[in-house]
């Protein structure tokens, strides 16, 4: 008589320790549900893109899950030539962001080679792996990973080679302990475009524009950006554009090649209720003559707090706008002026130091205050600006108020250390009656 081999649900399993309750091995392999089981294989190719098409087998395991499921990715490449989607409250989860890969090939250009969609409810959850383009990078338009869904968590991934390498684009997101790099020509390593997100801990580098935030108006809370460092990034480090209410604490812009950051270590534009803190912005090869350190035109109500810039053209350059409150910041070695302002009905600048600012450029400045505004008002209080043996930072103090006729702003010096210079410790200008210039050590 033939012997019949059992089968999964005929076999019981029994995990070891006290209590423990027998279970068919059916149920226990349910535990968790793998894309191999639906015939994927790891075999993609990243230099030449080619490899084993898993995208029907990654969305039939996904879709096979319910509610508050997994689906783990075994180690290995898994070419995916179209996108696939996660609805709320399921996880794709890898073995390691340099252990399992998905890749997508030179002629992806969808908006996220991975999308969480869901129309909210549970969070759904990406972690754990890698997602790129072919060396090379995915097609001109193409998202690498696309945080559509309210309620996404992103974790412990590694993405590079797309235009976006990173998209959040709805409220509640989180992207946290995560590295982008390399984007494609002109392209972002994280971009923004909701409120109430959340990035923390990532490294961002080797892309065109690190992080963007973008037209985010205030709806549900603040756009939160903490310990995310970029580097080698061409145009800027971070850019904030036509948005409200975010906050960077403890970031950077680094680099040791004044090439990169071509426009700013950050870049902010008509922006309003954002706080920069404890940002420090450096370029190791000595002063850029363009690139600003950080760079705020048209925003307001702007705080710029415990900054450290270095060898940018200008360290912080605001210009327009108002009420922006520059304050304990340190600015060493720019190749202009350390902090320009210009053009801001309500600037306040204190506590900070500006050390060995310009190399011989006209009127460079260790603070540079044009107070241009109709009825602007601009204070400069407890700041050292001096310069080291051998500088050539020509004023301390850099004031002009610009004649408006009645309209003219003002401009109050207070309690300033001006010393060493190479022109003048505080030089004022413009209508001067509009001027005060008090308690200063010079």
């Amino acid at each position: 008589m033939p012997m019949t081999k059992p089968t999964s649900e005929q076999v019981t399993f029994l995990a070891s320790g006290t209590g423990a309750s027998q279970r068919t091995v059916l149920s226990k392999l349910q535990d968790v549900i793998s894309v191999k089981d639906f015939g994927a294989v790891g075999d993609g190719n990243i230099a030449t893109g080619t490899g084993t098409d898993n995208t029907a087998a990654f969305q039939a395991a996904i879709d096979s899950v319910a509610t508050y499921g997994t689906v783990v990715v075994p180690v290995g490449t898994y070419k995916l030539s179209s996108q696939i989607t996660i609805p709320s409250g399921k996880t794709l989860r890898g073995m390691g962001g340099y252990a399992t890969i998905l890749l997508a090939p030179a002629a992806f250009v969808a908006d996220g080679l991975v999308k969480a969609n869901g129309a909210g409810g549970p969070p759904t959850v990406i972690s754990d792996l890698a997602v790129t383009g072919q060396t090379g990078g995915a097609g001109a338009a193409s998202i690498g990973i696309h945080a559509a869904a309210n309620g996404t968590l992103i974790s412990n991934v590694w993405c590079a080679g797309f235009a976006s390498n990173i998209k959040l684009a709805n409220t509640d997101v989180v992207l946290q302990n995560s590295v982008s790099e390399i984007s494609r020509s002109g392209g972002t390593g994280v971009s923004i475009t909701s409120s109430s997100v959340t990035v923390a801990d990532c490294i961002i580098y080797d892309c065109y524009l690190g992080l963007a935030v973008s037209s985010v108006a205030f709806v549900a809370g603040t756009v939160s950006v903490t310990n995310v460092r970029t580097s080698a990034c061409t145009y800027a480090g971070f850019a904030i554009d036509s948005s409200s209410n975010v906050s960077l604490t403890n970031c950077s812009a680094c680099h040791n090649n004044t090439g990169r950051y071509t426009f700013a270590g950050l870049y902010m534009s008509t922006s309003s209720n954002v706080s920069i803190t404890n940002f420090i912005a450096r370029l190791g090869s000595g002063p850029s003559t363009t690139a600003r350190g950080i760079s705020c035109s048209s925003s307001s109500n702007v705080t710029i707090v415990g900054c450290q810039i270095t060898s940018f053209d200008d360290g912080i350059y605001v210009s327009g706008g108002g009420l922006v409150q520059i304050s304990s910041c340190a600015l060493f070695n720019n190749n202009n002026r350390g902090i320009y302002v210009a053009g801001s009905s309500q600037a306040q600048i204190d506590n900070s130091t500006c050390i060995t600012n310009g190399s011989g450029v006209a009127t460079n400045a260790g603070i540079y205050s044009n107070n241009s505004a109709a009825y602007g008002q601009h204070i400069i209080s407890n700041n050292i600006c001096t310069q080291a043996t051998g500088g050539v930072q020509d004023y301390g103090i850099y004031a002009n108020v610009v004649n408006n006729g009645a309209s003219s702003g003002f401009t109050n010096i207070i309690g300033n250390i001006a010393q060493y210079n190479s022109v003048a410790q505080i030089s004022t200008n413009g209508v001067t009656a509009n001027i005060t210039s008090t308690g200063n050590i010079v």
